[in-house]
């Protein structure tokens, strides 16, 4: 299997199917024309899954995310903005992200609750909603398949991010092509139970709802949960995998297929979210911590995470001296 964690990997437009646009709101309302909104949209019907924050303070964007999701129908992509965070705004907070789903739906033409809807960036400020829906409407008319709309997109979901994260994996099944293209934010509020980060993959391999969230939920836990910068947890983590089926490829009528789509899945994963941690804020080194020898994964990680998050031990590493 061939992975593609390059510069060159043009994001979610690596799928087939998936058309990408990305716009400036000026949502940080600082007069910039910082890229700050991307909406995704796959023409054809998706199943999705999504795995989200554990904090007891989720965002209003999280708690969308999770009602839509459960409700069971096709979707059809989603729509994510940077600069704030829309947490911590109560019941409002959560009127404005079901308006900026339902709006993504519209712009796009397609039905109702088929949208997801993500934010990042200040917490505990109202959206600047007019901007937002205005953005989407604009958005919706700008969407591609390019390299450079897809490249756009990774741009405008960073917060404190220096630079975009982007994969793309590919196998071939039978003589067809299945790919999984994917972005990711993240820099600090880094750890536990993900990070300050949003991730998106998608692909164009045909799979239930179900076995998709196994999957992630697996590849999830082993990667993007296993990463650490300042040991800080955050209200809008989340991770999503839309599949739109268009390379042919359908997982219930191909099993066989299902351990190498996951294993291209946690590759992917394990690729952004070490991309995440090298961006870490005002880190000097990435350190891999390696246990051996623990009775269980639950015993390792606990290990792991105590030397970790120690700062005696993080002053030894940038001092590159152990005492």
């Amino acid at each position: 299997m061939a992975i593609e964690h390059t510069a060159d990997s043009a994001g979610l437009t690596d799928a087939a199917g998936f058309a990408v646009a990305a716009v400036a709101c000026d949502i940080r309302e600082k007069g910039t024309e910082r890229l700050d909104l991307a909406l995704v949209r796959s023409a054809t019907p998706c199943t999705a899954a999504g795995v989200f924050t554990r904090n007891d303070v989720k965002a209003a964007p999280v708690r969308v995310c999770r009602e839509i999701l459960d409700d069971g129908k096709p979707l059809h992509g989603f729509v994510a903005n940077s600069g704030n965070a829309n947490a911590c705004t109560g019941p409002q907070g959560l009127d404005d992200a079901r308006e900026m789903a339902q709006r993504a739906a519209t712009a796009a033409r397609l039905p109702h609750n088929s949208f997801l809807v993500c934010s990042t960036g200040r917490i505990g400020r109202a959206l600047p909603m007019p901007r937002i829906l205005a953005g989407i409407d604009q958005a919706a008319a700008l969407l591609a398949t390019t390299p450079k709309s897809g490249q756009q997109a990774a741009e405008a979901i960073l917060t404190s991010d220096t630079r975009p994260k982007t994969c793309t994996a590919r196998f071939a099944w039978q003589g067809r092509t299945v790919t999984i293209a994917a972005m990711a934010k993240g820099a600090g509020m880094i750890q536990p139970n993900m990070a300050t980060m949003l991730a998106f993959l998608c692909t164009d391999i045909a799979a239930s709802a179900s076995l998709l969230h196994e999957i992630l939920q697996t590849a999830t836990q082993r990667t993007f949960n296993a990463i650490t910068v300042d040991g800080d947890m955050s209200t809008n983590d989340t991770v999503l995998l839309l599949a739109n089926g268009a390379s042919g490829v359908d997982l219930s009528k191909v099993p066989a297929a299902q351990a190498l789509f996951a294993q291209a899945i946690e590759q992917v994963c394990a690729n952004l979210a070490e991309k995440i941690v090298g961006d870490g804020e005002k880190i000097t080194k990435v350190v891999e911590v390696i246990v051996r020898g623990a009775p269980d994964h639950t015993a390792a990680e606990r290990v792991a995470r105590a030397i970790g998050n120690s700062l005696l031990v993080k002053s030894s590493w940038f001092g590159e001296d152990p005492n």
